[in-house]
C-alpha cells in the first residue's frame, strides 16, 4: 500500500481503510478497492489527487478573503454565459455541419 500512499498523499486515510475504520463489521470490505487503485487504476482515479488536495487548499483560502471570493464568484456567473447549449448547438451547426436556421411557423 506504499504506493497508493504515496499517490493519495494522505497516508492517515489509507491506514484507517486498511484498519476497518470505516467498515468495523467488516475490515476486509474496502482492502480491493485499494489494491485495484495501487494495481489497476485504469481511469487514473487518484493520478491527480495530489493537485486536488492542493488546489482545494488553495480554494479554502480564498473563499476565507469574502471580498475576492465574491468577485470570483459573480465573474463564475458572468462567464456561465458562454458555455449555453444554445450557443454551442447554433456554433456547431454553422461551423460544422454548415446549415442555416429554419423559421419555423406560429
Amino acid at each position: 500500500m506504499n504506493t497508493i500512499k504515496t499517490m493519495l498523499n494522505y497516508a492517515p486515510v489509507v491506514d484507517q481503510i486498511i484498519e476497518g475504520k470505516f467498515s468495523p463489521e467488516d475490515p476486509q470490505r474496502y482492502h480491493q478497492l485499494l489494491q485495484g487503485l495501487q494495481y489497476h487504476d485504469y481511469y487514473q482515479a487518484f493520478a491527480d489527487f495530489r493537485s486536488y488536495v492542493e488546489t482545494q487548499k488553495a480554494v479554502d483560502e480564498k473563499y476565507k478573503q469574502r471580498d475576492q471570493w465574491i468577485e470570483s464568484t459573480i465573474q463564475n456567473i458572468v462567464n456561465m454565459g458562454f458555455f449555453s447549449s444554445d450557443r454551442t448547438i447554433k456554433e456547431y451547426a454553422e461551423r460544422i455541419w454548415k446549415v442555416e436556421p429554419v423559421q419555423l411557423g406560429d
